[in-house]
């Protein structure tokens, strides 16, 4: 393949790609499950996830580097709160609902 070519192909992809965001969220919102929408691009779920903004937690670094710089975090300090309200003391956490 030509250099000429491989420009050629990647300026149409990136045209075509920019509407993906779009058309991921007007599918979610038309009530299509993240699998469906998986299925159908292959993105991966994740990705699903950070285009619809259900990216419920933050990723493995930044978690990573606040607990260095904080030594020992506190569940409520990066606002994550006990699943009864924090009301006995003790430190579990309710997993959210999955999504669709």
């Amino acid at each position: 393949m030509s250099p000429e070519r491989a420009r050629q192909l990647l300026a149409s992809w990136g045209r075509n790609n920019k509407r993906r965001d779009r058309l991921v969220i007007a599918g979610y919102e038309a009530g299509l499950s993240k699998r469906e929408i998986w299925l159908l691009t292959g993105l991966a779920r994740t990705t699903i996830d950070r285009i619809i903004g259900l990216d419920l937690f933050p990723p493995r670094a930044v978690l990573m580097l606040v607990s260095r710089e904080t030594s020992s975090v506190q569940l409520g300090e990066v606002g994550v709160q006990a699943a009864d309200g924090g009301q006995d003391g003790d430190t579990e956490t309710e997993c959210p609902a999955a999504v669709r």
